[in-house]
């Protein structure tokens, strides 16, 4: 799929790639804040579960649900991200290993 692609590039590009995914947390398109959301919560965890918690209360059912879904899956524990199940090479991503480890 192009968007694991792409998302995973962005990945290893480090700083500047991860900044980029954060700008569209602020994207008018909800689909394209739903998917920043779920990449963040790999190292900005509280930024993509406000937005998530955001598209909870605020769009349509179809993305609320997914909304919730994630943010159920993530808060318990068993969300894998994009990093453990969509890039071919995981160890030459720049994430803050630690960050995105859920501890609840």
């Amino acid at each position: 799929d192009i968007m694991v692609k792409l998302s995973c590039e962005l990945l290893r590009r480090g700083r500047s790639g991860r900044q980029a995914m954060l700008t569209l947390l602020e994207s008018d398109h909800p689909y394209v804040r739903l998917w920043a959301a779920f990449l963040a919560l790999e190292f900005e965890p509280s930024r993509g579960e406000g937005v998530l918690e955001e598209i909870v209360r605020n769009s349509t059912r179809m993305l609320r649900v997914i909304a919730r879904t994630t943010l159920e899956a993530w808060r318990g524990g068993e969300l894998k991200t994009i990093s453990q199940w969509g890039c071919k090479d995981p160890k030459s991503l720049d994430v803050n290993r630690s960050s995105h480890l859920n501890s609840r």
